[in-house]
């Protein structure tokens, strides 16, 4: 379900005094990577630093299974997690950021995609083509109105066959991707962009901006994220603001091509995203010393609030899988 796929929204700490035990879990049961509170799996150095599980899975890949602590610079030693501190977190009471509802933070998530007022819903007419989507509120009224009662049955066939065509499509997509995946000039690597919270003023609109670095097929690339307003009629989730999300690979400037760079890619989500990501493919791209970016390629879509939600304080862990032509 589309409407369910976004992050776990925020919630806020009652009683957030320097002296309250949720004072001191908000400032010491954070990652020491990404600096943000662990909503699943916590692991921890041997001095007790601790990693999220996200990070955790970024690091291990990079570092061919070994860690090294962001804090204090541990190598060598077996990463555990640390039940204690996982606890601790999911029992903090917190209210909800949408409605106010107070409830222990390891609940925030069901809260929000089955009981919130503010939650996203959809008509009960949505398999039938009604785009609608709101908060509970408004659903009733729209029901006892929804335009697809007014469709004769020649309508309704032809939007279903609309609907299958789009879904084969998508399925076709998938198996790209999987064919993709396990050709023997494939190559991967696992790519953390941290929250973006700290970015100076407003996460800007309709431009893409550099989030993170990596390294595949021998060569240096940058990650390019745009985020930009998306029209209703093709997010498929009700009325605006709705917001679209694009990924884009570059070259490094400093890097030496000698000879075009041919290559296929395909973003899927980590094993700890808070979203799954749209399926997506670009089948065959040409790096060369006049050009050194990709296209864009879109990987998330939903209302403009979660999209936010997503990147300025989530973040994102994406596996850039790449095949060489």
């Amino acid at each position: 379900d589309e409407l369910a796929n976004v992050p776990t929204p925020g919630g806020i700490v009652e009683r957030l005094t320097a002296s309250s035990l949720e004072y001191c879990l908000n400032e010491i049961v954070r990652c020491s990577v990404c600096e943000t509170v662990p909503n699943s799996v916590v692991f921890q150095c041997g001095k007790g630093h601790l990693i999220c599980a996200g990070c955790y899975e970024v690091i291990m890949y990079k570092q061919n299974g070994r860690i090294t602590c962001a804090a204090c610079g541990e190598t060598e030693f077996s990463a555990s997690r640390n039940i204690v501190a996982e606890m601790a977190v999911a029992e903090v009471e917190l209210a909800c950021e949408r409605c106010g509802a107070k409830m222990l933070r390891s609940g925030l998530r069901h809260h929000f995609l089955n009981d919130c007022p503010k939650r996203l819903v959809g008509c009960r007419n949505r398999r039938l083509g009604c785009t609608w989507a709101g908060e509970p509120e408004g659903l009733l009224d729209h029901e006892d109105n929804c335009p697809i009662y007014g469709r004769s049955l020649e309508e309704l066939v032809a939007g279903a066959q609309v609907r299958r065509a789009k879904r084969d499509a998508r399925q076709q997509l998938i198996n790209k991707i999987l064919v993709v995946m396990q050709m023997p000039t494939c190559y991967g690597s696992i790519v953390h962009v941290p929250p973006q919270k700290n970015h100076v003023g407003p996460y800007p609109l309709g431009t893409f901006e550099k989030v993170a670095t990596f390294t595949v097929c021998l060569y240096n690339w940058e990650l390019w994220l745009k985020l930009e307003e998306c029209p209703a009629s093709e997010a498929d989730l009700g009325d605006d603001p709705n917001g679209a999300m694009w990924l884009q690979l570059r070259l490094r400037p400093d890097t030496v091509l000698g000879s075009p760079f041919v290559f296929g890619c395909t973003f899927v989500q980590g094993k700890y995203s808070e979203v799954r990501f749209l399926p997506n493919i670009c089948e065959r791209c040409q790096i060369n010393p006049n050009l050194n970016a990709g296209p864009p390629i879109l990987f998330y879509r939903h209302k403009m609030i979660h999209c936010r939600r997503l990147l300025n304080d989530c973040g994102l862990i994406t596996r850039v899988f790449m095949v060489t032509h």
